[in-house]
């Protein structure tokens, strides 16, 4: 947490710092939307949501490692799917993050004119509403049509998600088919420590023979 925070910070320090020693031609270059936006989504999406999916990755993590380890201590041979759904996690997500930084940096594209274009028409709001409605419906439909385009872009940053979280569950899916005919197939008590079989066989072995005598 802190260590989002810190960095949030600095991040924050360092861009007003760049801004204000920026040139005209920065500014006349970058409309203002484009400035507004990297101010207010990009320094909120590291306050709110970096935590917590740093949060939830490190717990994830922890909980994979661990089911990993108790499949690979009670069957050796799940160790080869194991190892193929590590290498398929990580060309997938390789894949993902190209994908995904490409459509996020194309609806932060999408969303900059539209901060423009509010921040325009409320400075320009009595000269809008002295020109008439032809003027409105005019600065209405600009709005409109950078709101759809900016929808679109945010409809295939969730479709993006969305089919990388299906191609993980599809992954994680077969390595369960995999897991479950392995403890079909294969006895799994052949692949226990000795501690644990003696234990194991033992318990049953006393269990039965106390049937047996409760019968009798």
């Amino acid at each position: 947490m802190n260590i989002c925070l810190n960095s949030s910070i600095n991040l924050h320090n360092i861009m007003f710092s760049n801004l204000l020693q920026a040139r005209m031609s920065f500014f006349n270059r970058n409309p203002s939307g484009r400035i507004l936006n990297r101010f207010s989504k990009d320094i909120g999406t590291i306050d709110e949501l970096l935590p917590r999916i740093m949060l939830e990755a490190l717990q994830m993590t922890s909980v994979v490692l661990a089911i990993f380890i108790m499949v690979a201590i009670l069957n050796r041979w799940m160790i080869i799917p194991i190892i193929i759904q590590i290498i398929l996690f990580y060309l997938w997500t390789k894949f993902y993050l190209k994908t995904a930084q490409s459509i996020k940096r194309l609806e932060g594209v999408t969303k900059s004119p539209l901060f423009s274009h509010i921040n325009a028409t409320l400075n320009g709001l009595p000269t809008i509403r002295s020109s008439g409605n032809n003027i409105e419906k005019m600065v209405r439909d600009r709005f409109d049509e950078l709101q759809n385009t900016h929808s679109g872009a945010w409809y295939q940053v969730l479709a993006c998600g969305t089919v990388f979280g299906i191609v993980v569950d599809t992954i994680t899916c077969l390595f369960m088919i995999c897991l479950c005919y392995s403890f079909i197939v294969i006895r799994c008590t052949s692949y226990l420590p000795s501690s644990l079989k003696d234990r194991f066989l033992g318990s049953s072995e006393d269990d039965f023979s106390s049937m047996k005598m409760s019968r009798h």
